[in-house]
């Protein structure tokens, strides 16, 4: 456990599930991200743990978990940074963080390991109502299937940032739906797919949006995007996303996404 002159941290545990509820209440989309991690892996899991951040009244003012090479830093303030700095300095291989713009501006500041190699606002949206997309595109979509992996992990292949294993999309393939346009004329290949980054007991995270870059200018993305979307509605989840790309942006935003809050990426490189 460490003390600043704001926040106490310690490791987070099952107890503070009711303490977590009421910051989650503070903020509800915020902390969507992190909630749907631990609704996923649960709060003692070996895939994601972390940290939380107590103020000085004794509620709970922040959250860190770690991810695979991420962590996810969200809080109310943006001042928990400072007593997050030394768990996530005690970290290896980290790539990067996602989290709340306020504490992730200052972040770098508290760091000895690592350093900034770059931030970049990530805006955090969601869908509350259909998605605006016609019938017609929708149709070029389907839900992809096992004999779907080949052409999946082809395409997640060469999807540079977005890039996938065929390992993580056998595993996707099995806990949550695809959405895929192939090629006309009964083609093999997936010139556009949309997938599930995560997925919460009343929310869902769309990511891996790609088209290969010949296919694009054509709809197909948001078409992927607005069908999963259009599924877990009809599951009684709320569809939401992050993205960095401006293009990116357009897209979501004329199917119906709404700005929530702001978020960032930190991009990390050891000292």
């Amino acid at each position: 456990m460490s003390t600043d002159n704001f926040c106490t941290v310690q490791k987070i545990a099952a107890e503070d599930a009711e303490r977590f509820a009421a910051l989650c209440k503070e903020n509800p989309y915020r902390f969507l991200t992190p909630r749907m991690n631990l609704e996923t892996y649960g709060w003692n899991s070996d895939e994601v743990y972390g940290w939380s951040a107590e103020n000085s009244s004794g509620g709970m003012e922040g959250i860190l978990l770690r991810y695979n090479n991420i962590c996810i830093l969200a809080d109310i303030s943006g001042k928990c940074a400072a007593g997050f700095a030394p768990y996530i300095d005690s970290q290896t291989g980290l790539a990067g963080i996602r989290g709340s713009l306020e504490a992730l501006r200052t972040l770098p500041q508290f760091l000895k390991r690592y350093k900034s190699a770059g931030l970049e606002i990530s805006p955090f949206l969601c869908l509350n109502r259909p998605p605006c997309c016609t019938p017609e595109q929708m149709q070029k979509t389907r839900l992809a299937g096992p004999e779907d992996l080949d052409a999946l992990a082809d395409l997640y292949s060469q999807a540079e940032t977005m890039y996938r294993s065929r390992r993580n999309i056998a595993a996707r393939l099995q806990e949550c739906p695809i959405y895929l346009v192939q090629q006309e004329h009964g083609g093999k290949t997936v010139l556009s797919a949309a997938l599930l980054n995560l997925e919460g007991n009343d929310a869902a995270l769309i990511g891996g949006v790609y088209t290969r870059p010949e296919a694009r200018g054509r709809g197909l993305a948001s078409a992927c995007t607005a069908a999963l979307a259009a599924h877990m509605q009809q599951q009684g989840k709320m569809p939401c996303l992050f993205y960095e790309n401006p293009a990116a942006g357009r897209i979501y935003r004329k199917l119906g996404f709404v700005e929530c809050d702001f978020w960032a990426v930190l991009y990390l490189r050891t000292a």
